[in-house]
């Protein structure tokens, strides 16, 4: 993995689940990674463990659903690096309830968060059922039980770290352009 070093990565939603684990798995095998979220107390305890651990990180408040926001964390990253290697745009909410439940305020945060936010920025790793927190935000009692019994399959939010890890350490004749990554139980 020594093409990782030195590369710099952007991480959206690395407060938590997915975002958290490849900004620690990235930074651990020499990657600059510069994260955002909404939940500064989070990224503060997550930037200081990789700064304990020796990684190179930086921070900054982030909603994706303001692309001037998106403006300013790319901007911190090549101002402090010079440069940007991957942009992981992954942070994501999801209040599932049924339609006839009419929570109209929870469907246009998702839209906001999930095709605006991700308009805001581009991923390469499509990933399946993974174990995260995206779920708590489910308040239909009937979609989050659902919910909870689809998950059962979910595989750890490293997986995902390590398929991006793998993506970006190919060397620079390499282009990865899109990876599906689904629990094999799934695919059954």
């Amino acid at each position: 993995m020594s093409n990782v070093k030195g590369k710099v990565g952007v991480i959206t939603g690395a407060s938590s689940g997915i975002g958290e684990s490849t900004a620690r798995l990235l930074a651990q095998h020499g990657a600059h990674v510069v994260i955002g979220a909404r939940r500064m107390e989070r990224l503060e305890a997550l930037t200081s463990s990789i700064r304990l651990e020796g990684g190179s990180v930086e921070y900054h408040s982030l909603d994706v659903t303001r692309l001037e926001e998106m403006h300013t964390i790319v901007d911190l990253a090549q101002t402090r690096y010079g440069h940007i290697d991957v942009i992981l745009n992954n942070a994501g909410v999801m209040p599932l309830s049924p339609l006839e439940a009419l929570k109209v305020d929870e469907w246009n945060r998702m839209i906001d968060v999930n095709i605006r936010g991700v308009l805001h920025g581009i991923t390469l790793v499509s990933p399946g059922v993974t174990e995260s927190e995206i779920a708590d935000t489910i308040s239909d009692e009937e979609a989050r039980d659902l919910m909870k019994e689809y998950r059962r399959i979910s595989i750890p939010a490293s997986a995902i770290a390590k398929s991006i890890l793998f993506a970006i350490s190919q060397p620079a004749e390499v282009d990865v352009n899109e990876i599906v990554v689904r629990p094999t139980a799934s695919m059954a």
